[in-house]
């Protein structure tokens, strides 16, 4: 997944110099997924630097599922899909691949297949018993872009809940115990109060120390 012909064929892909892996899986048997664009889940700031890619692990068939994507239909999206919630993002995906041509995808052990994340594609179930379709697939982003997804920017979301969480919880940390989840209420205090009196009576204790050896 990291290697450098692979890196190699992503700057060739899209210019850019150096990547990063976000986010792969692993296939054993297809699963069988909705028409969808990746852009909703992953994808940059701004838009359309990612790049996705399939890596089969053995030959396939319609037999252990079918892959399939909508060749060009990166260049027909539009932008209304941002503000949908997941459900409405299926029917707008089916809605809008109901018009394009389909195209199966039957990769031999050892090929991979790079597509953009406004290319619509999806899966079947496997159809057979026994069938697999064993496969990976990961996505990469240039290193100089943020990471995001329906068009917003994780990084940037990540540090303003930072932030709130920290003024939701500023009343907490003025007592000095230690509140350990920042979903606990002010109601819970109580609990952080035991443990750290749990904590200073039996801190001489094995199970209290942090060694391997006592586990």
């Amino acid at each position: 997944l990291q290697s450098q012909k692979v890196l190699e064929i992503l700057q060739k892909l899209s210019s850019k110099k150096d990547f990063c892996m976000w986010q792969n899986m692993f296939f054993d048997k297809s699963t069988g997924t909705v028409d969808h664009l990746d852009s909703y889940y992953l994808d940059t700031n701004p838009m359309g630097n990612l790049i996705a890619a399939w890596f089969a692990l053995e030959d396939s068939n319609a037999d252990g599922g079918t892959f399939h994507v909508y060749p060009k239909s990166h260049l027909k999206v539009s932008n209304d899909w941002k503000n949908m919630n997941h459900n409405e993002f299926v029917k707008w995906s089916s809605k809008n691949t109901s018009s394009m041509k389909r195209k199966s995808i039957f990769l031999k052990k050892g090929d991979v297949l790079f597509w953009h994340p406004f290319t619509f594609h999806g899966s079947s179930s496997q159809i057979k018993n026994g069938i697999s379709r064993k496969s990976l697939t990961a996505h990469y982003f240039p290193t100089d872009t943020l990471k995001g997804g329906r068009g917003k920017n994780t990084n940037e979301e990540k540090k303003l809940r930072e932030v709130k969480l920290k003024k939701q919880f500023k009343t907490y940390r003025s007592y000095g115990f230690p509140i350990y989840s920042s979903t606990r209420k002010r109601s819970s205090l109580i609990f952080s109060i035991k443990g750290l009196l749990h904590y200073l009576l039996n801190k001489n204790k094995p199970h209290t120390l942090m060694n391997r050896k006592n586990y």
